[in-house]
């Protein structure tokens, strides 16, 4: 099933969706070609399965991306955090990035499974159907930047990240 990632608050398209079957992140699932719109500069999103039984992380239905405008999407291990992806974060949920926020105005798209079950219950955690007899949940984490001008915001956004990186 696709799970829809974040719409656009500048033109309105479905700039992402999540497939929990794969899973795997599909861009513009709306559109043929699966090419965004022109103002999308980011997406990280992640899916986390569970056995709904006990809770044990279900790796197989599991997975976690970085979709970067102009260098395309890339799976994230699970484990130590890449410093893109976790700035993409910071930036989209509004903490301090030890620095001033990016200079380049831009928009939020998508939201933290938290966020998605209390303005929609069962957007955030749902269940996503037996695997091998068990069954399964997960819960969506996934967000979008947004700008006029989306190039400058990925440079601006790459070099914070940097800094981050350095310490």
């Amino acid at each position: 099933m696709l799970r829809n990632v974040s719409t656009c608050p500048y033109c309105g398209q479905v700039s992402a969706a999540v497939d929990d079957e794969g899973p795997d992140l599909v861009l513009a699932p709306d559109l043929a070609g699966g090419v965004p719109c022109g103002h999308l500069a980011f997406v990280v999103a992640s899916l986390e399965a569970y056995d709904s039984r006990d809770g044990a992380r279900v790796p197989e239905r599991t997975g976690h991306w970085l979709w970067v405008r102009g260098a395309g999407t890339r799976s994230l291990p699970h484990g130590p955090v890449d410093p893109l992806s976790a700035c993409v974060d910071e930036v989209a949920c509004g903490f301090p990035l030890g620095g001033p926020a990016p200079g380049v105005p831009y928009a939020v798209g998508g939201a933290t499974a938290g966020v998605r079950d209390a303005v929609r219950p069962g957007s955030g955690e749902f269940p996503l159907g037996p695997l091998w007899g068990g069954p399964v949940s997960g819960f969506l984490d996934a967000l979008a930047l947004y700008s006029l001008r989306p190039d400058e915001l990925v440079a601006e956004v790459r070099r914070l990240a940097a800094g981050v990186a350095r310490g």
